[in-house]
């Protein structure tokens, strides 16, 4: 990515950086900033520049947290299975809800969508022992989709997603339902 400013024939100016117009209206402000404090005492432009650094922190915190927002529990799965992936990876649903399930499988193999029970998780490759341990499963034949319900876990807490087929839990294809109290 490139981060500098380029001036190109005619006057306009091209920036080329996602803040580029906000960081380019900073730049102007910042230059009449300079020439209107020139008129201030020290003590009245020691103060002003504590606010000023104190106000671009709070807007940079406030930017920084609306960024690191958390998503909202869903009661709708949509997940994409390819040959040792889930797409996403990742779920939160609300507690004892029910919750509906599209699981389309784009891998060249059957693939699972299981969910492990609470405190049960998969070390090493799935087996039909720990199909025992699942607390729901959906399987998905190549090219095939499966729109399915079930009911949410009622204990609040972070569960396990694994595919049944063997090699793929130890290839990587695993994922995290984290299930939230309504």
């Amino acid at each position: 990515m490139v981060s500098v400013i380029q001036v190109l024939a005619g006057g306009y100016i091209k920036l080329l950086y996602p803040n580029q117009y906000l960081i380019f209206a900073y730049l102007i402000f910042a230059k009449f900033y300079v020439r209107v404090i020139s008129e201030f005492t020290d003590k009245m432009k020691e103060q002003i520049v504590k606010r000023s650094f104190l106000l671009a922190g709070l807007i940079l915190l406030s930017f920084w947290l609306a960024a690191c927002g958390g998503a909202s529990p869903s009661t709708s799965i949509n997940v994409v299975m390819t040959d040792f992936h889930y797409s996403p990876d990742s779920f939160i649903v609300p507690a004892g809800q029910e919750i509906s399930l599209k699981a389309t499988n784009n891998g060249a193999v059957v693939h699972d969508f299981a969910i492990m029970k609470h405190g049960m998780e998969i070390t090493k490759d799935f087996t039909e022992e720990d199909r025992k341990n699942a607390y729901w499963i959906v399987e998905v034949l190549p090219g095939d989709q499966a729109s399915t319900a079930f009911t949410a876990p009622s204990e609040p807490g972070e569960y396990q997603i694994v595919c049944g087929t063997p090699g793929h839990f130890i290839s990587g294809m695993v994922g995290k339902l984290t299930v939230v109290a309504p």
